[in-house]
């Protein structure tokens, strides 16, 4: 099942953060963001692309993109919170967007086990966790992009908090949300995307407030123009984001993927199962809807 809906622009908020801080300022700022830019480079690269692949986004070649909201706390390796799989392919002026289930069971790469999919980034890093993904859905996966969750807090303060709208009253961490309308500074705001258990609908239920409180700061960040708070905004962004996207193919990215777009497919696994293995809650995928994905990511990667 395919919907088409506005807000997929979270899904790609991190790489709009960084393209908007980039192209809106002046040469020097920009000079000052690449110094924090560095801070952010890992190094990745899919083990099923050929050599000949070096230069997808210099070539104008579909590519793939994984989004991981890591949930990283004191005295913890983290979890991939949010995992989101994006295809871009700019000749369609397309983009084809799946977000995982954190509690998937699949296959941990380079490991004799299998697991929630969100431990893959506890045991094996960024990329175990991206290897993971990618053999999941059996293809490419060109570019990774993490960004730390509290990292959510210091962005969510710095530009001026956001306004959600809450589908349901509850509590969290000393915080209480009302029905309808709510003003969340950082702290609140992690509390209010991090609640899952009193959510009716349980995980399913939390990625959606993810997406809310993403798009809001989305929207908060593409306004922002005090340039008195610009290199804090730049800290913050080089402390809690990583990628092993190059600084000479952001721009690239942004005019040649993000702009000319059309059209956003939000695929969704709809079809799988909750079951309990050791007394431990685990999503498993139906088989012939994850092949019937991963057919459809192919074809769009022009594989």
């Amino acid at each position: 099942m395919v919907k088409k809906k506005q807000w997929w622009k979270w899904l790609l908020v991190i790489v709009v953060v960084i393209t908007v801080v980039i192209t809106s300022f002046l040469y020097h700022q920009y000079r000052k963001f690449e110094q924090n830019f560095t801070n952010t480079q890992i190094e990745y690269k899919s083990k099923a692309r050929k050599k000949s692949d070096d230069k997808l986004i210099e070539n104008k070649r579909p590519i793939s993109l994984l989004l991981l909201g890591i949930d990283e706390r004191q005295n913890d390796s983290g979890r991939s919170d949010s995992i989101v799989v994006a295809t871009l392919n700019p000749t369609k002026e397309n983009a084809k967007l799946i977000s995982i289930p954190r509690d998937t069971y699949v296959a941990i790469a380079g490991m004799e086990m299998s697991d929630k999919i969100n431990h893959a980034y506890a045991f094996k890093g960024i990329n175990g966790a991206t290897e993971t993904v990618e053999q999941l859905l059996n293809i490419p996966i060109d570019y990774v992009m993490t960004m730390n969750m509290e990292g959510l807090v210091d962005l969510v303060d710095l530009t001026g908090g956001i306004t959600i709208d809450s589908p349901f009253a509850f509590k969290a961490n000393l915080h209480t949300f009302n029905k309808g309308k709510n003003h969340l500074n950082g702290e609140a705001a992690l509390a209010y995307a991090r609640m899952r258990k009193n959510d009716p609908n349980g995980d399913f239920g939390r990625q959606e407030r993810q997406k809310q409180v993403i798009a809001q700061l989305a929207n908060n960040i593409k306004s922002f123009n005090t340039l008195a708070k610009l290199d804090e905004m730049m800290i913050i962004l080089g402390s809690n984001i990583k990628t092993n996207i190059e600084m000479k193919e952001l721009n690239r990215l942004r005019t040649d993927y993000l702009m000319p777009m059309q059209t956003y497919d939000n695929l969704q696994f709809n079809k799988g199962q909750g079951t309990t293995k050791n007394g431990i809650y685990y999503f498993e995928l139906n088989t012939q809807e994850l092949e019937q994905i991963s057919a459809t990511l192919q074809k769009h990667l022009a594989l």
